[in-house]
């Protein structure tokens, strides 16, 4: 349905069509890259294919700016449009300058740049999308899950039944995506990825999933649409069980915690929540501590073995990239560039992986760089729990917070499927929120 006369309808359609497709393929952007590039090569130009899609909205976008009055006036009052544009230009001007001082490849600045506002330009174009129609919003469901469950599908094969190299034959290897990972180099303990572009990232794809379906089963009613959603509930846990992203498994639970406790409104109820909480907590913390040395939850929780022979741990490696990437942003208050940090920089002359987005950040954009997407990021969840009595504006603020929390661990962010779908999905949220009264979407209220 259109929300307005003023702009052209075809282009509300086309640009429905444009967002739903990529909500749709996009968590299998890692699988047809790498198998498309086995057929017709240009395995970097293929990773592109999101920003045609991209520059289509964007271009609808300009055309409803110069017709549409009432795009125009809610751009001007948006105030985190202007952080987005403000933080927009703090990244070209920085990057730049390193430009030009060569600190950076011209591959490696155009893909950092890239990377870096693709998801927040998706999400200020769909934002303006879901003023206009509520066609996404009434289809998010199955755009979403549908492929989900295709996903932890193909990691459960993966896992159970088929060899761990069968990506191989996709044109998986070192040079694209590896088939498969592993826990410290141990063949033992495999880590699967199904489509996705890693173990981690589909941690993460999967954390926001459970968000999802939290707040689904809150309003499912008993019956085959509740079984349903317990069904694929357990596929999807049983998957973010064997990609064995203790990152993915930290969101997960936080992004579900924050949906149920942000739904309860009674504070008597509130105290439970926060009670059977400790409980899960303390229970899980015994248990490790009980199993702390089992050669199997050495491997899957902490990630070390007491018969390894590798000098390096993951754990190691990670703080090593950590202190590291905090000493680079004390001593670089200005930033290096977009592609100087993070997987664009492989681009680079030499590459700085932080294993923490928000550190890759402060290490390409500076000090006021960091504080202005930090700043973005706690706007829009100030904003969707404000207007949290719409399911998907719950689930979108759990999965915000949850995958900031990955974030921390990982360039979580520079992965396609989880900027896309968080960022689409949350522009969806506040696009209807702002159009629909919070007393008219949800009638009943634990």
């Amino acid at each position: 349905m259109n929300r307005t006369s003023t702009t052209s309808s075809a282009s509300v359609r086309i640009a429905n069509l444009l967002a739903a497709t990529l909500f749709a393929l996009v968590p299998f952007h890692a699988f047809l890259t790498v198998w498309g590039s086995t057929l017709f090569g240009h395995y970097v130009v293929l990773r592109l294919w999101n920003g045609v899609f991209l520059a289509m909205l964007t271009a609808i976008g300009m055309w409803w700016l110069v017709r549409d009055s009432a795009t125009r006036r809610w751009l001007v009052s948006n105030k985190i449009a202007h952080i987005i544009l403000l933080y927009t230009a703090v990244t070209f001007v920085v990057t730049g300058v390193a430009y030009w001082r060569g600190g950076i490849t011209a591959m490696a600045l155009a893909y950092g740049v890239f990377v870096n506002l693709r998801y927040l330009a998706f999400f200020l174009l769909v934002w303006a999308l879901a003023r206009k129609s509520n066609w996404l919003k009434r289809h998010w469901i199955p755009l979403v899950l549908g492929p989900a469950v295709v996903v932890c599908v193909v990691a459960l094969m993966q896992y159970f039944v088929l060899p761990a190299d069968v990506m191989k034959h996709f044109g998986y290897a070192d040079y694209t995506i590896p088939p498969y990972e592993t826990i410290n180099n141990n063949p033992e303990f495999i880590r699967v990825a199904s489509t996705l572009r890693g173990a981690n990232p589909l941690g993460a794809y999967l954390a926001l999933i459970v968000g999802s379906l939290a707040a689904l089963l809150l309003a499912a009613k008993a019956g085959v649409r509740r079984g349903v959603l317990v069904g694929m509930s357990l596929v999807v846990a049983l998957a973010l069980l064997v990609s064995f992203s203790r990152s993915g498994w930290l969101g997960a639970f936080v992004a579900a915690a924050l949906v149920w406790f942000g739904w309860l409104k009674a504070t008597k109820k509130r105290r439970i929540f926060w009670f059977v909480l400790l409980g899960v907590i303390i229970f899980t913390v015994v248990t490790f501590t009980a199993f702390q040395n089992n050669r199997a939850v050495q491997n899957a929780v902490f990630h070390t073995d007491d018969q390894s022979s590798i000098e390096t741990s993951s754990n190691e490696a990670r703080w090593s990239h950590l202190t590291t990437a905090l000493e680079d942003v004390r001593g670089h208050p200005l930033g290096g560039g977009a592609g100087s940090a993070g997987p664009a920089s492989v681009y680079n002359v030499h590459s700085k992986i932080a294993e923490n987005y928000f550190l890759q950040i402060g290490q390409e954009t500076g000090w006021v760089g960091l504080g202005l997407y930090l700043t973005i990021v706690v706007a829009v969840a100030q904003r969707l729990w404000r207007s949290r009595t719409d399911l998907l504006v719950l689930a979108c603020f759990g999965g915000l917070v949850g995958l900031s929390l990955i974030a921390m661990l990982s360039h979580s962010w520079t992965d396609e499927t989880v900027a896309y779908l968080w960022w689409g999905l949350a522009g969806i949220a506040l696009g209807d929120a702002e159009i629909v009264k919070p007393a008219k979407v949800r009638k009943h209220r634990a």
